[in-house]
């Protein structure tokens, strides 16, 4: 794809398990980590942030290559004005602007500075100096929401000056709608920043779609410093079934559903709290439930594994539903490995694991008062976020008074000799102690 677009850039594969000393040396701490080297050198090479899908990588190399603008020719920006509408979520902003002046310098600069996934500048060169502006393209939707220009012009200061404060301005208010088509996802928004989305879930086509729209704006208006509103249409396409059913939401009858969700950041996309009611049938249901929510009455469901794995041999299947009653046990060590079913590194240690638990559990001293579990980390909400940067993680929840701030993440080799070594380091297993 990078070469299919004219680009210089070699994108090479290295497998880190296997080439340990360049892992080592370029700190590779997870999978996949991406390393952009410049001019053929191996000093100080830069970590890429983009998201994981082939045109945020495109995007984020053109970026390198190419710099923050491109250049619309007449042709060119004839086609742009057309085709805008059907590019997904994506906000453009086009500078008109006299070539070699301090306007195009500035704008650059402030490219360079808010160049995100889904952001892209342009710049089409005129003549006249009366026609210089910016006009900034918000990303199509399915609906119409009142009074929402659809493209905003920035035609600078009252002395015709440009300020990046103002184009900054202008670009966040670009990204901001009431209410988004699909899931909560706004271009701008810091993807490390907390946030509460309302996903509005319906089957509403057409004209009927846009006439809850139009009843869903005030109370989006009104709730807008609460929650981030979105209709999500049923059935839902690409992404969002993917996000849903890790939500854990049921992609079937009623449905008419909302979902509030606090998502602890849009790049771990890690959702601590999750509320859902079903059967909704008017606007009216969503502000009462908007209501509860407020007041905290609503309690919150967990993704949880279904049906509960089968017990193989000494190992413990452990699911959202059974993890605190189970791993939190105050009279028993746990020993948690979260896994992921796709991971190469968790089918190798399988094996390993079974072994040690069988150990344990025939061991006189530890038999129990210690238990070796297994959690498929992707099918199950997880209690415990911090404990678990990659797979497989092992995690030890020692007996005691239980709480998960106690855990103590296992960070050694592989093998049963080492988790030996440090069970009987962490785990206590004196009659006092339990």
């Amino acid at each position: 794809m990078v070469k299919l677009a004219g680009l210089k850039t070699q994108m090479l594969q290295v497998d880190a398990t296997k080439e340990l000393v360049a892992a080592k040396e370029f700190e590779v701490q997870g999978y996949p980590t991406f390393k952009f080297f410049r001019n053929r050198s191996t000093e100080n090479p830069t970590t890429p942030e983009f998201g994981r899908t082939a045109d945020s990588i495109l995007d984020w190399v053109m970026l390198q290559e190419k710099g923050p603008v491109e250049e619309l020719t007449s042709e060119a920006l004839k086609s742009f004005i057309h085709d805008h509408r059907a590019k997904d979520k994506t906000i453009s902003v086009v500078a008109y602007a006299v070539r070699k002046t301090k306007r195009v310098k500035l704008y650059e600069d402030f490219a360079r500075e808010n160049k995100k996934d889904r952001v892209k500048f342009y710049t089409h060169y005129v003549t006249d100096k009366d026609t210089v502006k910016v006009d900034f393209y918000r990303w199509s939707q399915a609906f119409k929401i009142k009074n929402e220009k659809e493209i905003l012009t920035y035609k600078g200061r009252a002395n015709g000056g440009w300020t990046k404060t103002d184009l900054v301005q202008h670009l966040k208010k670009a990204q901001e709608r009431l209410l988004l088509e699909g899931i909560g996802f706004s271009p701008f928004q810091n993807p490390s920043d907390p946030m509460t989305l309302l996903w509005v879930i319906t089957d509403k086509k057409d004209d009927d779609l846009q006439v809850y729209v139009d009843e869903l704006l005030p109370l989006a208006e009104k709730k807008k410093e609460l929650v981030l509103f979105s209709i999500i249409p049923y059935p839902p396409m690409g992404d969002d079934t993917n996000i849903l059913l890790e939500a854990g939401i049921a992609l079937s009858e009623p449905k008419e559903k909302a979902v509030l969700v606090e998502m602890e950041s849009w790049e771990t996309k890690r959702m601590p709290n999750k509320y859902m009611r079903d059967d909704i049938q008017s606007v009216d249901d969503i502000r009462l439930f908007l209501k509860d929510y407020s007041q905290k009455l609503l309690t919150p469901f967990r993704k949880s594994q279904r049906p509960v794995p089968e017990q193989e041999g000494d190992v413990v299947p452990l699911v959202a539903d059974t993890f605190e009653s189970i791993a939190l046990d105050p009279k028993k060590h746990t020993f948690v490995m979260y896994m992921a079913p796709w991971c190469g590194h968790c089918k190798q240690l399988k094996p390993i694991w079974a072994e040690f638990a069988q150990e344990v559990g025939r061991s006189k001293q530890y038999k129990n008062k210690v238990l070796i579990a297994i959690m498929d980390a992707t099918a199950n909400d997880l209690h415990d976020h911090g404990a678990v940067s990659g797979y497989p993680s092992l995690v030890i929840y020692p007996a005691g008074t239980k709480q998960i701030s106690g855990h103590v993440v296992y960070s050694g080799q592989r093998t049963k000799e080492e988790l030996w070594n440090f069970l009987e380091d962490v785990a206590d297993v004196s009659d006092d102690e339990l």
